[in-house]
């Protein structure tokens, strides 16, 4: 093998690599940011948190931790696991058959590759919280974490999600 194709593998599997350092989704956990006038308006007459529009109010009264399958998708693991069997695949054979061994090679790598990585992956965390609404009725919400609220305190119900209150 010469050295550009070295050097294109590499740089390929490379990039390959720093892909899967990328963190999909929201970063910031969804905070707000800037002035709200609200705040100090609550501040000068005794402190009344503004209320969301469209938000039910209540009590939390439980929280169940639930495990789900790990439903990410496995490409990392598949692609490395094909290029590395696809590299131990062309140092088999010779003429067509090297052909034959490297997709063979590239196939069955990106297979292992992707049954390794769903065997290391964690499972999806969500927690279903039950909240006891102002007006007696009870809201079950089913969220993935941050869980930002505790048994007993008060919160706001919007958007299928439970924030503190």
């Amino acid at each position: 093998m010469n050295i550009k194709a070295l050097t294109g593998i590499s740089a390929a599997l490379a990039a390959v690599m720093l892909a899967g350092c990328v963190a999909p989704g929201q970063q910031y956990g969804g905070y707000q940011q800037g002035y709200q006038p609200g705040y100090q308006q609550g501040y000068q007459q005794g402190y009344q948190q503004p209320q969301q529009q469209g938000a039910l109010y209540g009590t939390v009264q439980s929280i169940e931790q639930l495990n789900g399958a790990n439903n990410s998708p496995n490409i990392l693991g598949t692609v490395l696991g094909g290029a590395a069997g696809g590299l131990l695949g062309n140092t088999m054979g010779g003429g067509r058959g090297r052909t034959a061994t490297t997709i063979a090679g590239a196939v069955i790598g990106g297979i292992a590759g992707n049954r390794i990585e769903n065997s290391m992956g964690e499972p999806n965390v969500l927690y279903r919280i039950t909240v006891r609404l102002d007006d007696g009725r009870v809201a079950t919400v089913t969220q993935a974490p941050p869980l930002r609220v505790q048994q007993g305190q008060r919160c706001a119900v919007a958007n299928d999600t439970v924030y503190p209150y």
